[in-house]
């Protein structure tokens, strides 16, 4: 699954092509168009593990185009997460 979080962090990487079954319409609106990208499906958004709402990072990322500021709120999540011992 590449959702927008997912792709900001390839494209910071400076990949040239990204596949992914799933692909959200969110990740494809920050990717350059020198980057290939294929994809199976593509979906308005990437939802959680619960398929309830959308998944963190997605949600995380709408709000966020600075890959710092993506970066250090990801790792604070992450830390969170196992501090509480969640997966």
């Amino acid at each position: 699954m590449i959702g927008r979080g997912a792709m900001m962090f390839l494209v910071a990487a400076d990949v040239k092509g990204i596949y992914g079954r799933l692909m959200s319409k969110q990740a494809l609106s920050v990717c350059p168009e020198s980057i290939y990208t294929e994809h199976d499906k593509l979906a308005e958004y990437i939802l959680n593990r619960q398929k309830v709402v959308t998944a963190p990072v997605e949600t995380l990322s709408n709000t966020i185009d600075d890959m710092d500021e993506l970066t250090e709120k990801v790792w604070s999540i992450s830390n969170e997460h196992q501090s509480r011992g969640l997966k």
